[in-house]
């Protein structure tokens, strides 16, 4: 006995469902980078913010130059000192991390900037 045709199937779509399974796997794959890249970028930057923090706070801390001492614990952490202004006994920072460095992460940003404040503890007198 013969197996009924079907009326809108043609012979020419045969192999068609594995061209699309083989495009929807790749949407799925790149989707799949595009994500864990997106969440490096933002582990990334949460350690950058902890290392600014750090970097203002040793500057709070210094009782010589305190941009000196920024300058040394970002060095420490491989992140870059891009500002430090003491103002009013508070010191503001801005450390940059350059991405060139983290291979995928370069495609959505060339750097990231992170600022942190803190107090000055020691007081100088003038």
């Amino acid at each position: 006995m013969k197996t009924p045709r079907c009326f809108f199937c043609l012979s020419s779509e045969k192999g068609s469902m594995s061209i699309f399974a083989i495009a929807a796997g790749a949407l799925i794959v790149g989707a799949g980078f595009i994500v864990i890249a997106v969440l490096q970028l933002a582990i990334i930057r949460a350690n950058l913010g902890s290392f600014a923090d750090l970097a203002a706070l040793a500057a709070g801390q210094s009782a010589g130059d305190p941009c000196a001492a920024a300058d040394h614990i970002a060095q420490a952490n491989s992140v870059t000192l891009d500002s430090c202004v003491l103002e009013n006994q508070v010191v503001h920072i801005s450390v940059i991390k350059h991405t060139h460095d983290l291979g995928v992460l370069n495609l959505f940003t060339d750097q990231l900037q992170v600022s942190a404040r803190a107090t000055r503890l020691v007081q100088i007198s003038e």
